[in-house]
């Protein structure tokens, strides 16, 4: 099992729950799931790491040449119209690690990342920034706990959702994982690859791509890593 400075539970799944629980809608090439303990379906990876090979990494492409300034951006929602839900929030995001960034439930549906807006404050779930939407109000029924982040889990902390300079969508991994060559699969990508590791910050930010899947002994390493170039980080 390979976990990202030791901050994640040790359960070898793979899933991704940014922006979960928005108003039902079309459905969007932003890689935002619901979470539904009960009925959702998600990414899962059975990590046997030990078996996967060692993996060079490649040069960087030169169709990448176009990204001059990778844009990061704090991502704070706009209050939202619409009807809103009610619901609890009773840990800090696992994906969105921050003061003002929650964990809700709303039902049997978890939202991760929700985002305390204002002084009040107003909570808000279901924004996808990528995707240009809005999400929705949550009523909160109890009061928000006490802020807790680990000083690790800030430090390691790069971003909630990446943009690569082909325009692929990737979100952060916020459980446990596999991993390759050393390194864990920290994004998940909607054209189904993965990124490697840590980002890599500078004028221009990279990341590692490859594709993984299930074999007959493992995971295994289908394409990749390549060296990609990142257009926009939100975090």
């Amino acid at each position: 099992m390979f976990t990202r400075k030791m901050f994640y539970p040790g359960l070898f799944i793979v899933a991704l729950i940014v922006s979960s629980c928005a108003t039902p809608a079309a459905p969007s090439p932003s890689p935002v799931a619901s979470l539904n303990p009960a009925t959702a379906t998600v990414t899962s990876i059975l990590a046997t790491p030990s078996m996967l090979p060692p993996v060079p990494s490649s040069p960087l492409p030169s169709s990448a040449s176009a990204v001059t300034l990778t844009e990061v951006i704090q991502f704070t929602p706009a209050i939202p119209t619409g009807p809103a839900q009610s619901g609890r929030c009773w840990t800090n995001s696992l994906a969105v690690i921050r003061d003002g960034a929650w964990r809700c439930m709303m039902d049997n549906d978890i939202a991760d990342p929700c985002f305390a807006v204002g002084e009040k404050p107003t909570m808000v779930c279901g924004a996808d920034p990528a995707a240009n939407k809005a999400g929705f109000i949550v009523n909160l029924t109890e009061p928000l706990p006490k802020s807790d982040i680990p000083a690790q889990a800030r430090q390691a902390y790069q971003g909630w959702l990446i943009r690569l300079a082909d325009g692929t969508l990737c979100g952060f991994a916020t459980g446990a994982t596999t991993g390759v060559n050393g390194e864990r699969a920290n994004y998940l990508c909607t054209d189904q690859s993965v990124i490697l590791g840590d980002l890599k910050p500078g004028q221009v930010w990279t990341a590692q791509k490859a594709v993984v899947s299930i074999g007959a002994n493992g995971p295994q390493l289908d394409k990749g890593p390549e060296t990609v170039v990142i257009r926009t980080v939100w975090q």
